[in-house]
């Protein structure tokens, strides 16, 4: 974790580096950029534990199922189940109306 923001602090002087290297080109500023992201935001996703609540009981409740046989237990999150249209529903529902094609805009 540290890692990760002593980069993110130390931003603006990577950045006057990569600037001050004219023979790289303006190109290379977005390509190094790119590159540290997927850097960091693998090492991020390998190395930064789950926090989410019902994810963690999830997790338990099926680990719980196969070490004791009983497949009555479950967490409250695994209940609903939900699909495609419940998830635009919601995401629509999110965007103000002028950035969504059922908006105002459209009614026009």
């Amino acid at each position: 974790m540290l890692l990760c923001m002593g980069f993110q602090l130390n931003a603006a002087q990577v950045g006057a580096l990569v600037s001050n290297a004219e023979h790289l080109g303006w190109r290379w500023t977005q390509w190094i950029t790119l590159i540290l992201a997927a850097f960091f935001g693998t090492l991020n996703f390998v190395v930064v534990p789950e926090t989410y609540a019902p994810v963690l009981l999830a997790r338990r409740a099926k680990r719980l199922r196969h070490e004791t046989g009983n497949w009555a237990l479950h967490a409250k999150h695994e209940e609903r189940k939900i699909n495609v249209r419940e998830i635009g529903d919601k995401y629509d529902r999110s965007c103000p109306d002028t950035l969504t094609w059922r908006g105002k805009a459209a009614e026009a």
